[in-house]
C-alpha cells in the first residue's frame, strides 16, 4: 500500500479549492497525487472538477444540496456509502465497537456514526472509534516479519 503524504492530501485539497472558487491554481504537476489510496488520473480529476462546478453552479441552497447529494456524487461514491449501509446492516445485532483505522477525511466513520443513530437510537454501548496516522502506515518492524501469521506481509 503506498503511503498517503500530508503533501499530496493538501494537494487534493488545493484542487478541490481552485475549483470552488478560491485562488490557489492547479499545476499540471498536480494531476497524479494519492487519495484514498489510489492514484487520481488526470481523466478522474477532470471529473471531480466537472462535478465540483455542478455542485456549485447549482441555484439549490446549501441544504436541498446536501438533501439531494447522490446528484453531486460518483457513482462510486454512492456505491462506497451503500457498501458501508450493508456492512452496518450485517453487524447491527452484534455487541461491540466499530473500529475505521484510516479515516482521511471522515466520510466513512461518520457514515458508521449516522448509522448507528438511525438505526440504534438508544444503543449506548456502541462506540464507533477512528484511528489515523496522518502519514500512512508504516512497513512491518522486525516482530511483525517473525510472526507465524500468514497474513503478515509488507503492505
Amino acid at each position: 500500500m503506498k503511503k498517503k503524504s500530508k503533501e499530496s492530501v493538501g494537494k487534493f485539497r488545493d484542487s478541490v479549492a481552485y475549483e470552488q472558487g478560491h485562488d490557489s491554481p492547479v499545476k499540471k504537476s498536480d494531476y497524479n497525487f494519492s487519495t484514498y489510496g489510489k492514484i487520481i488520473s488526470k481523466t478522474n480529476l477532470e471529473y471531480l472538477r466537472k462535478q465540483s462546478q455542478i455542485f456549485n453552479s447549482s441555484k439549490d441552497p446549501l441544504d436541498e444540496k446536501l438533501f439531494n447529494f447522490p446528484k453531486f456524487v460518483s457513482r462510486q461514491s454512492l456505491t462506497y456509502f451503500i457498501a458501508k449501509y450493508e456492512l452496518f446492516k450485517k453487524i447491527v445485532n452484534l455487541h461491540g465497537s466499530i473500529v475505521e483505522c484510516g479515516v482521511l477525511f471522515g466520510g466513512g466513520l461518520m457514515t458508521f456514526a449516522h448509522l448507528s443513530s438511525i438505526f440504534e437510537p438508544v444503543n449506548y454501548n456502541r462506540k464507533i472509534i477512528g484511528f489515523d496516522t496522518f502519514s500512512g502506515f508504516p512497513a512491518l518492524s522486525k516482530g511483525d516479519k517473525k510472526a507465524s501469521s500468514s497474513l503478515a506481509k509488507k503492505g
